[in-house]
């Protein structure tokens, strides 16, 4: 997936950032660094289709008219909940007893991002 400001792309983060780390985190590493990577195509692209980039209304503006495919999947500010508002597809995660490791992230909620299969239910720790 390349993103539509910065031109990155998904896979050279993931094997760039990510993929060094192994396991699971080279798996669920995207997701996780695509919310925090996402504010910068937000902020490139606000900055690109605002009237006037050095007026913050201006820019504010832009944010309310933007729909892009981040990092983090699709942002979309003009569909809400609220105006001005963008969701974005969240996991749930749990941290289980591993089988490399004393324990690994596991997901456990996934009906908001179904590309990533759930590796069982949420569990009590003991």
């Amino acid at each position: 997936m390349r993103m539509q400001e910065t031109g990155s792309q998904g896979a050279v983060l993931t094997i760039g950032v990510v993929a060094p780390c192994g396991g699971r985190l080279a798996r669920l590493g995207a997701p996780l660094l695509g919310l925090a990577y996402a504010l910068f195509d937000v902020a490139a692209h606000a900055l690109a289709t605002a009237d006037d980039p050095e007026d913050p209304q201006a820019v504010a503006a832009a944010i309310g008219r933007t729909r892009l495919e981040t990092m983090a999947g699709p942002l979309d500010w003009t569909a809400g909940p609220v105006p001005n508002v963008a969701t974005v597809r969240l996991l749930g995660g749990q941290w289980k007893r591993g089988r490399r490791h004393p324990y690994e992230l596991a997901v456990v909620a996934n009906s908001r991002y179904p590309d990533l299969p759930r590796e069982g239910g949420l569990e009590v720790l003991r």
